[in-house]
């Protein structure tokens, strides 16, 4: 229940934003130990219980707000760099040791008192804060809801291939490294890049 939430604004503004924009509660499925298999086999129109019994009685773990998520207890770092160059480049080496720094703490395969077959949460915390729209969320573009909203990027109906609280797409270092390295397709509105780049903005953080 939202009563649980801590009362700063931040915290419940944050949750109903996320409800708002997605048009539902999230959605957090994580396969269970026991059927790892059920999960994979999941099509987009996947039943959303209206219960806990119905939950439970899923071939995989299931949960529906964000506290499963963001309500997890963690050791957060933050690191102050002397400059934006020197941000840049911690930004890019954090990169590939994070992924390795998940896999050596990895013990956490526990979900509303079910087994699930990962041992990180990474998985259930980016399903939940995840915003995106339906069509969004869709693997191709939406005819269905007309021109969508304009307050919103990509009017709300461009694909977006994961949540925005997800893995990095792109490194952002000054160096030529961060271009060579760059081979994933990013979601981006043209326009606003263009902008930043006339604005004295570099290609690779413009691209960010």
């Amino acid at each position: 229940p939202d009563e649980v939430i801590f009362p700063h604004p931040r915290f419940p503004t944050l949750t109903k934003n996320i409800r708002l924009r997605r048009s539902s509660r999230v959605e957090i499925r994580r396969p269970r130990f026991e059927a790892a298999e059920a999960l994979s086999k999941l099509g987009k129109d996947a039943p959303i219980p209206a219960s806990q019994a119905e939950a439970d009685a899923l071939d995989h773990v299931y949960a529906d707000a964000m506290a499963f998520g963001m309500g997890n207890c963690c050791l957060q770092v933050t690191m102050q760099a002397s400059s934006l160059s020197e941000s840049r480049y911690l930004y890019d080496q954090l990169a590939p040791l994070t992924s390795i720094m998940l896999a050596l703490t990895a013990a956490t395969p526990f979900m509303r008192g079910w087994i699930c077959d990962d041992d990180t949460r990474w998985g259930q915390l980016a399903q939940s804060v995840d915003d995106r729209t339906p069509a969004e969320r869709s693997s191709v573009a939406s005819s269905s809801t007309g021109g969508g909203d304009e307050r919103l990027a990509g009017s709300g109906v461009r694909p977006l291939p994961k949540s925005r609280y997800d893995s990095i797409d792109c490194y952002i270092g000054e160096g030529p490294e961060a271009a060579e390295n760059n081979d994933v397709p990013l979601v981006l509105d043209e326009e606003h890049v263009g902008r930043l780049v006339e604005g004295g903005v570099d290609e690779a953080l413009a691209r960010h």
